[in-house]
């Protein structure tokens, strides 16, 4: 059997304005951009935050909750939240994962 897994950057914080702050989405946008092999949304690029949704998790302990969920019945049996923009935070990144998002999944 093999095993499908994600690695979202994840960004996590009571509500999404702050999670997103510590993110450069319009740089992860055009990264996107410059994958040619990335599936381009119906206009043909990349050019907003939900365009690269599932490359990013940034929100609420519920949005990330949803998803994560999102990625399970898309078929994958394995998620790493990838906290490389929080690491200033990684615990309190770690504690709000632990106790917010884990349990509800």
């Amino acid at each position: 059997m093999m095993t499908a897994g994600v690695m979202p950057l994840t960004s996590i914080a009571e509500d999404r304005e702050t999670a997103l702050g510590h993110v450069n989405v319009k740089s992860l946008i055009s990264e996107a951009n410059k994958n040619s092999t990335w599936v381009k949304p119906a206009g043909g690029i990349f050019s907003t935050l939900d365009d690269i949704r599932g490359l990013i998790f940034a929100g609420t302990p519920e949005d990330i909750v949803r998803g994560t969920r999102a990625y399970q019945t898309a078929g994958a049996d394995l998620v790493v939240f990838d906290l490389r923009f929080r690491s200033s935070d990684w615990y309190q990144q770690i504690d709000l994962l632990g106790k917010e998002v884990l349990p509800a999944l």
